[in-house]
């Protein structure tokens, strides 16, 4: 059996940064983000450089139906990840009542919606023995944030739910 890392937000920044890591470790990549080309650039690059197997899969995870596919996707392939990083996130900075609902609630559907969604898919997978969950959040969830409303209180909602499933999963190791 192989060992996978599931990495969202995986095209660039700290997400890059993880795979980087992860595939330096030995890990084989199964990468997701909404820029394909990039996407597929780093899983190329990073095959070679490190002699892992890589699985890029372009995903907005902002829509339920594309992560619902990504989902299809990971099983399709027979791929269990130990490891899941969930890093993609989006932020718009201004006063809310600068910004646009469809921007507000971006924020919401990226950095918590879709962290919970991917954490749940992951947490139900069969897994063969130990596994981990990465969740990025920020320091901005630990405290209000004015002109990045949205995004502190989208990051805090993710903190607090780290903390609960860890509890939750601490059985499996």
């Amino acid at each position: 059996m192989e060992d996978y890392a599931l990495i969202t937000g995986a095209a660039g920044g700290l997400g890059k940064a993880f795979a980087v890591e992860c595939a330096r470790r030995g890990y084989n990549l199964y990468l997701t983000d909404r820029f394909g080309d990039k996407l597929d650039a780093l899983a190329q690059a990073l095959s070679r450089t490190y002699s892992v197997k890589t699985a890029a899969y372009a995903c907005d995870l902002m829509h339920m139906d594309a992560r619902r596919a990504l989902f299809s996707d990971i099983i399709r392939r027979g791929i269990t990840p130990g490891l899941c990083v969930c890093v993609a996130g989006l932020d718009f900075e201004g006063a809310v009542s600068d910004q646009s609902r469809e921007a507000i609630c971006s924020i919401v559907r990226i950095n918590a919606e879709a962290t919970l969604d991917v954490n749940h898919f992951f947490a139900n997978l069969p897994h063969r023995g130990r596994y981990y969950i990465i969740n990025v959040a920020s320091l901005g969830g630990f405290c209000p944030m004015p002109l990045k409303a949205a995004y502190a209180a989208a990051k805090r909602l993710v903190i607090n739910f780290s903390l609960a499933l860890r509890e939750e999963i601490r059985h499996s190791g």
